[in-house]
């Protein structure tokens, strides 16, 4: 019997341009290995990137904004978790390139929060060379 396997290699991210800096970030289970540059069009959460016009992110990289609020309960991780799990494929609906999220966590460190990802049947993440 065979299983899949994912590993973590090294991921490395940086705003370029007139404010350039490097980005903390980590590559969530599952994702494509590749290089994306583009323009990030910033969504404030999952809702709004599915709401979308069909095709208007085309080479661009789509990013979902939404800060988990802190709950003893852990009641803020249900929707953070949803971005991670249904992000990647609504990006790819919307003819994105890549997709970014913030990191599902309330720590105040520039630590990335990682998981698993998923793509829905029928979907291929894109990968562009730079």
């Amino acid at each position: 019997m065979t299983f899949p396997k994912w590993e973590r290699r090294s991921e490395n991210a940086a705003v370029l341009g007139a404010h350039a800096q490097p980005l903390k970030i980590t590559a969530l289970g599952g994702s494509p290995a590749g290089t994306v540059e583009g323009e990030i069009v910033r969504f404030a959460d999952l809702a709004a990137l599915e709401a979308a016009p069909d095709g208007s992110l085309a080479g661009k990289i789509a990013f979902v904004d939404y800060q988990m609020p802190a709950a003893r309960d852990g009641s803020g991780y249900g929707k953070g978790s949803a971005i991670r799990s249904k992000g990647p494929s609504a990006a790819i609906r919307k003819g994105a390139a890549g997709f970014l999220m913030r990191s599902a966590g309330t720590d105040s460190h520039r630590v990335p929060h990682t998981g698993i990802t998923r793509f829905d049947d029928g979907l291929t993440p894109c990968r562009r060379p730079r």
